[in-house]
């Protein structure tokens, strides 16, 4: 997808259209990315394996809906993963966790498990299983939930590097006492940071820093460039061959809360971008 549109952004007839990355694809990417992590695929696998093998047979189903309704007064579903429905992965895993008192009963109680539900009993009786279960869960949560936020009615351009600088912060602070640790200490410099730098294009970072409640936020000298490259993209007139330049005038005057922007009006409106610039331009 990224190369289909790096090619088109090349063509002159689309100079003037804004190419970017669907944040929502780059998070189920990243979603993969982590699943796929030798540590945390096993644990996934186990999870599916015991949702697959319940869902398989009827009989072992009723007997575990049954222990369900002794430990939970309720049935609760074992959610099996689908390839095309972003997600899921993570509901699946919940799934399992809320039943994990159950499964544990099922699998000590009943002898009639087949060779399967043998292999089976030995995970869901392993304590070192629901830990790295748990942890799994607590690491792709916040995943789970910036993929729904970047999908729903109200995101925007603006929102997309808090969205993944959080997360990387969120998986940073895994590592610390996680026997998920090892994997995530190589993933963070091989795989995590190369798809950010993929993801966030220049126009995403003059994005975050537009945003007013970032005006105060440091600008690191790679990120300050990509800002200018943007508006010497996109600021341009035919009628003022200086407006690129105005521009990037106006921008650090923004930033620095000077000029026209020193007393405005504008700054009451710093939690809504558009009425905030919409604001400064009805100024006088």
């Amino acid at each position: 997808m990224i190369a289909t549109w790096g090619e088109l952004r090349t063509r002159d007839e689309l100079k003037h259209v804004f190419f970017i990355p669907c944040d929502s694809h780059g998070l189920q990417l990243l979603m993969q990315d982590l699943l796929s992590l030798p540590t945390i695929v096993s644990v996934f696998k186990r999870a599916a394996s015991i949702v697959s093998y319940f869902n398989t047979a009827h009989l072992q189903l009723a007997k575990l809906r049954a222990l369900q309704q002794r430990f939970y007064k309720k049935e609760l579903s074992l959610l099996a993963v689908v390839s095309t429905r972003w997600g899921t992965q993570y509901r699946m895993l919940m799934s399992v966790k809320r039943s994990e008192q159950a499964l544990r009963a099922y699998f000590t109680t009943h002898t009639d498990l087949g060779e399967a539900g043998r292999e089976l009993a030995t995970v869901a009786n392993y304590h070192k299983f629901w830990g790295q279960l748990n942890e799994l869960l607590v690491l792709i949560e916040p995943l789970d939930e910036a993929i729904r936020m970047s999908e729903s009615g109200g995101a925007n351009l603006m929102k997309v590097v808090c969205r993944w600088m959080s997360l990387r912060a969120h998986i940073q602070q895994c590592q610390e006492g996680s026997s998920l640790g090892k994997d995530l200490a190589e993933f963070i410099p091989h795989d995590l940071t190369p798809r950010i730098d993929r993801q966030l294009t220049d126009l995403h970072w003059a994005a975050f820093y537009l945003d007013p409640k970032n005006h105060s936020s440091k600008t690191p000298i790679t990120k300050r460039d990509q800002v200018i490259r943007t508006i010497q993209k996109y600021c341009v007139s035919p009628d003022n061959i200086d407006a690129s330049a105005e521009a990037i005038d106006e921008f650090f005057t923004f930033r620095g809360r000077q000029g026209s922007f020193f007393k405005s009006v504008c700054w009451d409106f710093i939690d809504n971008p558009i009425r905030f610039w919409r604001m400064q331009v009805s100024t006088p």
